[in-house]
């Protein structure tokens, strides 16, 4: 005999909710335990062991003994293959965790070094940005404060400031100006 769910519930007949699918599966174990207790006949079956237990006591107690002599080995083996499961688990967890973690502090001093490394060069960026930012103030406040009659020897000071009103015919030809005095 086959065990089969009822055909003319779908899923969409269901209703679909929790509830109505806790309900199924309840229906189902409750029907496969009743199909297997129908096709095994636990009740006969558990009759006649009483009637033969009675009949014969010397011999059903050999049954239950050395039903329980050979059961030890298998429940060695199970508690040893589960112990042994156990600890392998428990030593790779740490083995994996220690790895992990050294792992991990390694990438922290890593990215922390990348870390100053880079706010560093920012800085020093910055600060430079600032120095001749501030040298070149400098150099505009100097100019301004100069008479214009005088200019210092090398570059003219009218090729750094675009905001000069003076080209550099004029430029030169103050400067021969100056020579000639």
């Amino acid at each position: 005999m086959e065990f089969q769910g009822d055909p003319s519930r779908s899923r969409e007949t269901r209703g679909g909710g929790n509830s109505s699918l806790r309900e199924d599966v309840k229906n189902s174990v409750l029907e496969a335990v009743e199909t297997i207790s129908q096709t095994v006949n636990f009740e006969e079956n558990a009759e006649k062991m009483k009637l033969i237990i009675q009949e014969h006591p010397f011999l059903s107690t050999f049954v239950i003994i050395s039903i329980a002599v050979c059961i030890i080995p298998i429940l060695t083996f199970l508690m040893f293959t589960f112990v042994t499961l156990f600890i392998s688990l428990s030593i790779l967890l740490v083995i994996e965790g220690t790895i992990i973690a050294f792992a991990g502090f390694i990438l922290l001093f890593v990215l922390g070094g990348c870390l100053t490394f880079s706010f560093g060069i920012s800085l020093s960026l910055v600060v430079t940005y600032k120095l001749i930012t501030g040298l070149l103030e400098l150099l505009q406040k100097s100019k301004s404060s100069l008479p214009k009659s005088y200019l210092p020897p090398g570059i003219p000071i009218s090729n750094l400031s675009p905001s000069s009103e003076r080209n550099e015919k004029d430029v030169h030809t103050e400067q021969d100006s100056n020579k000639g005095e």
